[in-house]
C-alpha cells in the first residue's frame, strides 16, 4: 500500500556531513530529496557531483527506512480500525455517569 505523506524527516545528525557541501551542492541535494520523496525518482540534475550523490545516498537510506515504518503503521492502524474498537458494556457506561 503506497501512502502519500505530507512530510518527511531530515535528521540533525547529518549536519556535519552537509557542511562538506557548497551552498550550490546543498541546493541540488535539496531538490534531489524532494524529487525522491514526492515522485519516487531521482531527477538527473546537471550540477550533481559525486559528493552530492554520496550524501543523497545516506539521506535516501533514512527516507526509505522511515517510509517503510510509516507504511507498516498505516497498515496496522487500518486493520485495527476495521475491528471497530472495544465494545461498550453497560457497567462501564454507568460508572462514567456523573450524578
Amino acid at each position: 500500500m503506497k501512502t502519500r505523506r505530507k512530510s518527511f524527516v531530515l535528521y540533525g545528525d547529518l549536519e556535519p556531513t552537509l557542511l562538506h557541501l557548497s551552498e550550490n551542492e546543498m541546493g541540488v541535494l535539496f531538490f534531489m530529496v524532494y524529487s525522491y520523496v514526492n515522485r519516487g525518482v531521482i531527477d538527473s540534475y546537471r550540477k550533481r557531483t559525486p559528493k552530492v550523490d554520496l550524501v543523497f545516498s545516506m539521506i535516501r537510506t533514512h527516507l526509505d527506512r522511515d517510509r517503510e515504518k510509516y507504511e507498516r503503521i498505516c497498515e496496522r492502524n487500518a486493520k485495527n480500525g476495521k475491528l471497530g474498537g472495544r465494545p461498550k458494556s453497560n457497567s462501564e457506561t454507568q460508572n462514567n455517569r456523573s450524578v
